[in-house]
């Protein structure tokens, strides 16, 4: 059960795990174990948001979008070394050069602003905007996926 993280938003939820952490850290004399639980708390809330925002999907309005962001995903989450992050209802790609061709065949695009391919389950339109990556991530919520390959490797690390 999450004790630390209730009935925060996400924004919240980052800020007050950086206090905690600051404050219980075992380099500033605190709790080692207490840290690992509030990190361990940390990331169960984030993966619980990250479900949040699927669930959101799920409903009748956002049916087929939820449909094209997994299939999307399902298509390139085998490959290798490609950092994706779900940034609101976006799937943003990055270090993806290798798998530019791919990714344009999907239906991603490339924004030269923010140095990655970017699906939206439509087509690409024409968005300026003067927020930065960090402020779009903080504003709509950002969820790291791992990769096929990244998630063998962890899982055969115990």
């Amino acid at each position: 059960m999450n004790k630390y993280f209730i009935n925060m938003d996400l924004e919240q939820a980052k800020k007050y795990y950086h206090q905690l952490i600051f404050k219980h850290h075992p380099d500033r004399g605190g709790d080692e174990e207490l840290c690992k639980e509030i990190t361990s708390q940390f990331r169960e809330y984030i993966s619980n948001f990250t479900n949040t925002i699927f669930a959101k999907a799920e409903n009748e309005k956002y049916a087929d979008f939820a449909e094209s962001i997994r299939d999307a995903l399902n298509k390139i989450i085998q490959f290798e070394n490609l950092k994706i992050q779900v940034i609101g209802y976006w799937i943003y790609c990055f270090d993806s050069y290798n798998y530019k061709n791919q990714l344009k065949e999907i239906g991603f695009w490339f924004s030269s602003k923010h140095k990655a391919w970017i699906y939206s389950g439509a087509k690409k339109i024409r968005i300026r905007t003067n927020y930065t990556l960090d402020e779009i991530k903080n504003t709509y919520g950002c969820a790291n996926i791992e990769t096929e390959k990244k998630l063998k490797l962890n899982t055969c690390v115990a």
